[in-house]
Parts: C-alpha cells; sequence; structure tokens
C-alpha cells in the first residue's frame, strides 16, 4: 500500500504521461478527460510564443492542440529539484500541487500544475491550473554556474589579448553587426544588455544623450535625482522599512533640508 506522498507524486506523474501523450495526438480526443470544466491555462512564452491566460476546459483543448503541433512539447517530468508533489489550499480549494520541467523543439521550460477531482466523472482528478512557461532557449543558455565566465582565457596566457584588450575589440563591431541593437543606454537598456550578454548575445545599446557616461540618461530624467537630488524622495518609500519618508529630505552635498513643490 502506498503512503500518501506516493500516492500523490504518482497521480501527478499519470497526469502529466497522459498529458504529453495527449499533446501529441492527432486529435484532442485525449485532452478532453485531463482538463476540469472549470479550468485556467497559463503560458509565459512556452507553447503559444506569448503570455497569454486561457479559461475553461473547452477553450483550453480548442488552443492547445495547434500550439502544441508547432512547439512539439515533450519529456514531461516531475521536477526532482523543486518541492515534491503536495497536498496544498489554493483560493480556498484543495488541491495537488505539482511542479514539473519539459522541452520544446527550441527551448525548455517549467511549470506548475494543480489536480482536483471531478465530481460529475467519478472524482477522477482532472488539471483545474496549469502553467507552463519558458525558462531557456535552447544554444543560448544562460552562462551560470560552471559555465559562467571565469576569465581564465587571458590569466593564465599572458602573451595573448588582456580582458581590456578583448573588451576595446568587442566594443570597435570590427567586420561584424550586433545581433541585437538596444535603443537607449537608461536603466532597462543597460538591464536588458547585460542580459543578453549573460545569454552569449551580442547586444549594441545606441543613446542619443551626447554624455559619454554610461546609464546617463537615468540620472538626467530620473524625478528623483531631478528634482530632488535624493535617492531617496517623498514620493518613494524607505528601503528599509517599507513606509513612505518625511516630506522634507536633504541635498546629498550637506545643505539645508528643503522644502519640496509638493509639500
Amino acid at each position: 500500500m502506498l503512503d500518501k506522498t506516493d500516492d500523490i507524486s504518482v497521480a501527478a506523474d499519470n497526469w502529466l504521461v497522459q498529458f504529453e501523450d495527449a499533446l501529441a495526438g492527432p486529435d484532442d480526443v485525449l485532452l478532453k478527460p485531463l482538463f476540469h470544466p472549470e479550468s485556467y491555462w497559463r503560458d509565459v512564452l512556452a507553447l503559444s510564443w506569448n503570455i497569454q491566460t486561457v479559461n475553461r476546459a473547452f477553450a483550453i483543448i480548442e488552443e492547445l492542440p495547434a500550439h502544441a503541433r508547432r512547439s512539439t512539447p515533450h519529456d514531461f517530468r516531475i521536477d526532482a529539484e523543486r518541492a515534491p508533489p503536495r497536498r496544498v489550499m489554493r483560493a480556498g480549494t484543495d488541491a495537488i500541487e505539482a511542479i514539473f520541467k519539459f522541452e520544446t523543439a527550441v527551448g525548455r521550460g517549467h511549470g506548475i500544475v494543480r489536480l482536483i477531482p471531478d465530481a460529475a466523472d467519478g472524482d477522477r482528478l482532472k488539471a483545474w491550473t496549469l502553467l507552463t512557461a519558458l525558462e531557456e532557449l535552447k544554444g543560448f543558455e544562460e552562462q551560470q554556474g560552471n559555465t559562467r565566465p571565469r576569465g581564465q582565457a587571458y590569466s593564465r596566457d599572458f602573451r595573448g589579448p588582456n580582458w581590456l584588450d578583448l573588451r576595446k575589440a568587442s566594443a570597435e563591431y570590427a567586420g561584424r553587426d550586433p545581433d541585437v541593437l538596444v535603443v537607449g543606454g537608461g536603466q532597462a537598456g543597460l538591464a536588458i544588455a547585460a542580459r543578453l550578454q549573460q545569454l552569449k548575445i551580442d547586444a549594441l545599446i545606441v543613446d542619443r544623450e551626447a554624455s559619454a557616461t554610461i546609464g546617463a540618461s537615468a540620472t538626467t530624467r530620473s524625478p528623483c535625482t531631478t528634482r530632488c537630488r535624493s535617492i531617496i524622495c517623498p514620493t518613494c518609500r524607505s528601503r528599509r522599512t517599507g513606509r513612505p519618508t518625511s516630506r522634507r529630505t536633504s541635498s546629498p552635498t550637506g545643505s539645508n533640508p528643503m522644502s519640496m513643490p509638493w509639500s
């Protein structure tokens, strides 16, 4: 006799196996018994290449097959590195929650399924909510852990180019074009370029500002730095307490406290 934990794991694993078989089928016949009539599917770029939520079983069954034929999802399995399947209460409903991972033709993803019994179908466990989210693209995996840059190429060979030489050569774009052009060198532009670099995607930032200082637009356009010249202004919240800060603030230069125009 299986204990409760094994029962939950087996139930979640069985649903994933049936779900993968249904997605690979020629029609939606195998999908219909898997979703509760009041169910929800949230996809974040994994199958539909879009961020969308589909409500009710009939709409999910109508949408899923077309996306599955294009993205070819496969290898659905419980994620052993995450919390195991367990009983939870979500929105006042008792459910079995399982975190899983899978692959598509272009990437790898993870998801969460919550199963509840369908009283109209002999209390058969069916999906109440399903999340499928794209985690990474194949061939553009993030450089982390053992694959993160370590600088060994130039730190162990003093004859070759050092870090600065490589950086200058990369910025010159001699004989090549960037894969991505980021318009605007503010906080968002810098962040997206840094993330693309971690994915080994060459990105070039262009900005209309004449200043040579990287990120200068953030200091000239942000209300917190242009109106009150302070990191935390009366419209912000304290980073330490989360509460609104005082309506008076001091200039970072040490001058007397100044009143704000909205005070």
